[in-house]
């Protein structure tokens, strides 16, 4: 299949997607009541590793500060996450996190802001317009490579090479994760406004390795030792597991400076 990238930038640096392609909960911040949830709306952003929610936490104290819930990447979890959140009066939701490339010119820290999320079945979930241009217009100013196009949630991760390029061939998004499809159909459900905003880990190339699998535990924390430990006993996955880590802290990093932009990040009404 033939697929020509139109790679014009954007108003504002952002390159738009061809139109041909269209574990527990941590409250970053003291709840601040009822009264003030009305002034200033907190919102509630799922994903799947602690890392990922490190990258929200801020040094001073902001009792706007969004709640979060970590799922370890499962899409039942991220799916009870996001129930949560909405039970506990979040204004809107977001997906935030890591994903896996699908479309061949995307590479490891390019950052995803989805216009629409597809769903397992076909059906596609569109993010606030409002709120994501919102965003794209805050983050103009950075150098990071911004991309709008559509991202496909999956229960399970795509490991191979051959999935991945399927499911760009099947869904033409851009990229992949395993709870933005949950969050999405938790935020069309209860009319909440969605925001998915990923940045990419692995590039549609690489084939995961092994060893990734054992990196981190349900609640998504980190296993380093023993990640550590199956290395010494599989010496010939180090150079995969290498890039694999390497790529993923660019990716981290990308997300790091998404959640800097201030005053708070996602800022919700937009404006």
């Amino acid at each position: 299949m033939a697929i020509a990238f139109d790679h014009s930038p954007a108003p504002g640096g952002v390159r738009l997607w061809p139109a041909a392609i269209e574990s527990g909960m941590t409250d970053l911040g003291a709840d601040p009541g009822p009264g003030a949830r009305c002034a200033s709306p907190r919102l509630g952003v799922v994903m799947g590793l602690q890392a990922e929610a490190d990258c929200l936490r801020r040094r001073h104290d902001d009792a706007a500060a969004p709640l979060t819930y970590v799922s370890g990447g499962s899409a039942v979890r991220a799916r009870v996450g996001a129930e949560l959140l909405r039970a506990k009066g979040a204004a809107g939701l977001v997906s935030f996190g890591l994903a896996i490339g699908l479309a061949p010119v995307l590479r490891p820290g390019d950052v995803v802001v989805a216009d629409r999320v597809v769903l397992p079945t076909g059906e596609a979930v569109p993010t606030d317009p409002v709120w994501r241009a919102a965003l794209l217009e805050r983050l103009a100013g950075s150098d990071l490579n911004l991309r709008v196009a559509r991202i496909v949630g999956s229960d399970e991760a795509l490991t191979s090479v051959g999935a991945k390029r399927r499911a760009f061939q099947t869904t033409f998004a851009a990229a992949l994760d395993t709870e933005s499809h949950a969050v999405a159909e938790v935020a069309r459900a209860a009319g909440l406004p969605l925001l998915v905003v990923r940045a990419v880990a692995e590039p549609s190339e690489e084939m995961r390795p092994a060893i990734a699998f054992a990196a981190t535990t349900e609640d998504g924390q980190t296993r380093s030792l023993a990640v550590m430990g199956l290395l010494a006993k599989r010496p010939w996955e180090i150079p995969a597991a290498w890039r694999f880590t390497k790529n993923g802290r660019l990716a981290l990093d990308a997300l790091r400076r998404v959640a800097a932009i201030g005053p708070a990040p996602f800022a919700y009404p937009p404006g």
